[in-house]
């Protein structure tokens, strides 16, 4: 929890150190195919790429989807890849943004993985990389589809949570909260930046 506190306070260098002790923790105290060691490497990716060490966040996230995978925890490797077209946009690789942002949209075709991944962030990220490629008509329609899928997002009631959590009124109400979600709706909520009090 300290890491994400640091995260959120922008204190990246901080959030990573105690992200990276816990990571090591985890890997010297449980066994290589605790769903937990994954989570530690995709917490570590998130703060890496705040700290524009692109190429360390990536590998970082490849890790946490190959160790995610392992376990059949799929449902977290569409976000994890959407990370890393993000990131290979930031490195101005268009080439394995694409390739990136294909295999979430290959998972994401999965009928148990689709309720957990945002179309509208698929086609934002798509949309950035068709305009990096100059393609601004294709990039225009993909942001449009963005945006429809945003509302239709923000109005289902089965996202709810989203908005409730902007309106606890302390941090151990937050806390309580996030107890309370899944690991995949909790991942979602920090990949969203919602978690904007932590």
């Amino acid at each position: 929890m300290m890491g994400w506190a640091k995260y959120h306070t922008d204190d990246f260098e901080q959030a990573f150190s105690y992200f990276e002790h816990s990571l090591q923790l985890r890997k010297e105290t449980l066994s290589d195919d605790n769903v937990l060691i994954a989570w530690a490497y995709f917490n570590s990716a998130s703060v890496l790429t705040k700290m524009k060490e692109t190429e360390k966040a990536i590998h970082y996230y490849e890790e946490a989807i190959r160790r995610f995978l392992r376990i059949n925890e799929i449902a977290i490797c569409v976000p994890a890849y959407i990370c890393i077209a993000e990131a290979y946009l930031d490195l101005n690789d268009c080439t394995k943004a694409t390739n990136a942002l294909e295999q979430a949209l290959l998972m994401n075709m999965n009928i148990m993985v689709k309720k957990n991944c945002r179309k509208y962030w698929l086609y934002d990220i798509k949309s950035k990389i068709l305009e990096k490629q100059g393609k601004n008509d294709e990039a225009a329609e993909y942001r449009r589809w963005s945006e429809e899928e945003y509302k239709k997002y923000i109005q289902s009631p089965k996202h709810n949570f989203h908005v409730s959590i902007c309106i606890l009124p302390s941090i151990a109400d937050i806390k309580l909260f996030l107890r309370n979600l899944s690991p995949v709706q909790e991942a979602v909520c920090r990949v969203d930046k919602v978690v904007v009090l932590l």
